[in-house]
Formats: C-alpha cells, sequence, structure tokens
C-alpha cells in the first residue's frame, strides 16, 4: 500500500482540545481591592522529555504555573459494533459550480465534474483523560463546574465542514469515573499540585483515501416524463401509454451550443460573440479529440437523420475542423439565388443592388411594398413601345393592365410578393418562382455568401442548412467516432 496520512487522530484531538479552550477562572480580591480573570490554558498531555525541560525553563526548582489543564489518550479500542460491510464503496456524482476567472466568482452554471469513491472507514473508541491542574479549592470548583454543565452527558462535534465527509460528525462523552483529587487524605503539609481528572469517551472514523476521477458522461441526455392525470380504479398497473408523454427535457453538461460557419465549429454559450476553448467540453469526457471523432447535426430536436462530418484540430483552442463528404450534403432543389434582400430597403441599381437585367432571382426577406417606385417597372417595357421622360408625380405604383399602353398607369409593379417567396425578372416583368405557400422542403443556395438554406414549411421560414447556430439536441460530438 502507498504512504498515506491525513492526520485523522490529530484532527481529533485537536477538536477536543477547543471543547475546554477559553475556560476563564477568578481570582480572591488583591491588595488593590481588584478581582482579576485569568483564562485556564490546556495543553496535550504526552509531551517529550525535551519539550517538558524548555517549558521548565532548564531548572528542576520551577514550579508548575496554575490554573492548567492537559489531555492525552488512555486507549484506542477497535468498536466491532458500528462496523459496518467492509468492502462497502459509495459512489456521488459532484458536479462543481462554474468558475469565472475573469470575476474570480462562481457562476450559476456548471463547471467540471467528478466521480468520488469512498471506502468504508474503520470504527474506533477514543478514550481520553483530562487533568485539571489547580492550586486552591476555588479554582477547581469554578473549572469543574463550567465543564460539567456542558455534558449531559455528551457534547457534538463537527470535524470537517466537507460535504463528502461521511465521517465529519461524532460526540465526546463524559464517563462516570471523575477524580475529584489525586492527593491524599488527609493532606498534610506537602505542597504537591491538587489535580482533577475527568475520562471521556469519542467514537470516531479512520477513512481509507477516496478515489476522485473525473466524470466522462454522456453529451446529451434526454429525459422523458410521464404524466398520468388519474389511474383508473379497475387496473392499477395499467402501462402509461405514449399519449401521456408530458414533457421532454434536454439535458446538455454547460448548455453548450454550437456556431457553424464555412465547415469551422465554434462553442459558445449565450451567442454574445465569446467562444471557449474546446478543452473545457473535451476534458469532460475524454483525455483528448481523437482522429476518429465525429459531429453530428440534425436540422431540429427530433429528426431521425443529420449530417456527420469527422472533426480536426487547428492551431486555434476554439476552433475545429468539420470535415464532412460532399455526398451527405443537401442538393439544391431550387436554382441560386443572387442576393437576399428586403425589398422595402433595397431595389434594383440603388447602389447597393446591380441595375436591372433578365435573369435576376432574389429571396425575400420582407412582402413586396405596394408603394415603391424602384420595384415599379414601365408598361413600354413590355410593349416594346419608348416613353418620354416621366415625371415622378406621374406613377401610377398600383398594378395596370395589359390592354393599351396609351391608358393609365403607365407603371407596373412586382406582383403581390410575400416575405420569403423568390422572385426573377424574366426581361419583361417579375415573377414569383418560388411561392411561400409551399409545403415541400425546399434547399436554395445564396450566390454571394455561398450559404445553402432549407425551406422549412413546419414553421414556414429558410434556414440555413448548415452555417447557423445549434442549440442543445441538435448537436452531438462522439470524440471516439463510435
Amino acid at each position: 500500500m502507498e504512504y498515506f496520512y491525513d492526520e485523522q487522530l490529530r484532527k481529533y484531538l485537536v477538536q477536543f482540545s477547543r471543547l475546554f479552550a477559553g475556560f476563564i477562572t477568578k481570582t480572591g480580591k488583591g491588595r488593590d481591592g481588584s478581582i482579576q480573570n485569568r483564562q485556564v490554558p490546556i495543553h496535550y498531555g504526552d509531551i517529550t522529555r525535551m519539550v517538558a525541560h524548555i517549558i521548565k525553563k532548564q531548572s528542576e526548582n520551577s514550579i508548575l504555573s496554575t490554573p492548567v489543564m492537559s489531555f492525552y489518550v488512555t486507549n484506542l479500542n477497535p468498536s466491532p459494533e458500528r462496523r459496518q460491510n467492509p468492502v462497502h464503496i459509495d459512489r456521488s456524482l459532484i458536479n462543481e459550480r462554474k468558475f469565472n476567472n475573469t470575476t474570480n466568482q462562481y457562476e450559476n452554471t456548471i463547471g467540471d465534474r467528478f466521480t468520488v469513491e469512498r471506502l468504508m472507514p474503520v470504527p474506533y473508541d477514543l478514550s481520553m483523560q483530562l487533568d485539571i491542574y489547580t492550586s486552591n479549592a476555588n479554582e477547581k470548583f469554578q473549572i469543574i463546574e463550567q465543564i460539567l454543565m456542558l455534558f449531559n452527558p455528551s457534547v457534538d462535534l463537527q470535524t470537517s465542514s466537507s460535504p463528502l465527509d461521511w465521517t465529519a460528525l461524532t460526540y465526546v462523552e463524559l464517563l462516570d469515573d471523575i477524580v475529584w483529587d489525586s492527593r491524599q487524605i488527609p493532606v498534610g503539609d506537602t505542597e504537591t499540585i491538587s489535580v482533577a481528572s475527568l475520562k471521556f469517551k469519542m467514537p470516531i472514523w479512520i477513512s481509507p483515501p477516496a478515489n476522485v476521477t473525473r466524470r466522462k458522461a454522456v453529451e446529451t441526455i434526454i429525459t422523458n416524463l410521464h404524466a398520468v392525470n388519474e389511474l383508473p380504479d379497475y387496473d392499477i398497473l395499467e402501462t402509461v401509454s405514449e399519449n401521456d408523454l408530458a414533457t421532454t427535457f434536454i439535458i446538455t453538461p454547460y448548455d453548450y451550443r454550437i456556431e457553424i460557419k464555412n465547415f469551422k465549429i465554434r462553442l459558445t454559450e449565450n451567442l454574445d460573440g465569446v467562444y471557449y476553448d474546446w478543452s473545457k467540453l473535451e476534458n469532460a469526457y475524454t483525455d483528448e479529440i481523437s482522429d476518429n471523432s465525429i459531429l453530428t447535426i440534425k436540422h431540429r430536436f427530433g429528426d431521425s437523420t443529420g449530417i456527420t462530418g469527422k472533426i480536426e484540430k487547428t492551431s486555434d483552442p476554439k476552433v475545429l475542423n468539420w470535415v464532412v463528404d460532399p455526398a451527405d450534403l443537401y442538393d439544391n432543389t431550387i436554382p441560386n439565388v443572387d442576393l437576399i434582400i428586403d425589398p422595402s430597403e433595397n431595389y434594383p441599381g440603388d447602389g447597393k443592388m446591380p441595375d436591372l437585367a433578365t435573369g435576376q432571382r432574389y429571396l425575400l426577406a420582407a412582402d413586396m411594398p405596394v408603394n415603391s417606385p424602384g420595384w415599379a417597372l414601365p408598361l413600354a417595357d413590355r410593349f416594346n413601345t419608348t416613353w418620354g421622360q416621366i415625371e415622378e408625380d406621374d406613377l401610377y405604383l398600383t398594378e395596370g393592365t395589359d390592354t393599351d399602353p396609351l391608358n393609365e398607369p403607365r407603371w407596373r409593379i412586382v406582383p403581390d410578393a410575400k416575405a420569403n417567396d423568390i422572385i426573377e425578372y424574366n426581361g419583361t416583368e417579375w415573377v414569383i418562382v418560388f411561392s411561400s405557400t409551399s409545403q415541400n422542403p425546399e434547399f436554395v443556395t445564396s450566390s454571394l455568401s455561398n450559404t445553402q438554406y432549407r425551406w422549412s414549411p413546419e414553421i414556414s421560414e429558410w434556414q440555413p442548412t448548415i452555417d447557423k447556430v445549434y442549440y442543445p439536441g441538435t448537436w452531438q460530438i462522439n470524440f471516439r467516432g463510435q
């Protein structure tokens, strides 16, 4: 067995001595009529010859000052009646609060996690004796009275403040064998100091060292809580059906999210632009990221399939590369769009968007405005008729007719396009090539950012297929790639 010493016996003795520290005696009136308070010191009685010689000032003629108390161990015996299963091992899962090194304060999130394995401690009964040295009966009366009123018949002790120390609580019991005076009666003319003795018993435990390991838990735990309003009277063992599924909680260590952009993975928490070293998550589950580590992402929680790719470390501890087989990516179902635009803010030729040209395709982030000169098309374009200069006041921004180019209105706007529609200019007019009323999933890529988007009919919204933030339950890392 390797060397191990935790000062356990010494800690019990220190706690015992603190029970009797601070007692005070009062003297009689002095020549000036004053009464003094004297604190009674306490010492461990088992001292070496050298220390005793120093205390006596290296002289056999010096006498011991009183009052004073000393204590020492008289017996240490096994306690078989308190012995439990000697081979029992208790396992506790410990979650530390996360410590912020910047603010030097603990936060309300989970930090490191450990598994503590405690071995069964060995019980003993520790017998102690307390000797009280006094020079007169009044000192003895004062000290003993203060002690005796504390023990009825015992005093509880807490030897540790650790929540994992299952031996922290014990007690000190005063035994019946009290020696009032060590001197013989009658005393005679000797100057022997009066010594009163009290005997105590303290149940103690000697604990072997605990085994502490860092926990390597699964990345996400899904807990289903089932609720039944009332059990039927005719069958109290009726199985809870799937319809009784009340709530699903997703538990992710540290509540981390990941952000993917251009196949670069970053670890975040509050979407505040702060990213963390991957070692914080890595150390909680494994020694290091291996060449076989993989990341799987899902469009939303509950999806049966997702996209999986290998993870590679980079020179930046906050960034991982995500290598995905192109065959596993989604193919576009709609031709690329040039831009994603807000038609109420921008229009062709405004300086931010290119001039009007055939084949331009835009994904709308908002409804097409009704009164927008920038999106109006002259009807002359549809009839190959050249119109003269038209003042802005002459614009009619309601949808016109195709009957007669000489009749009002002279201008025609885009059809009634809504947010999430895709429009295309065919050389004559803007047409809607994708309607947000579609109930089929679609995929399209923005040519400007090279980001692919997925149309989610269940929420009527375009979302990035890969480049976005993934919340707990929608991503999973397997560090061993199994």
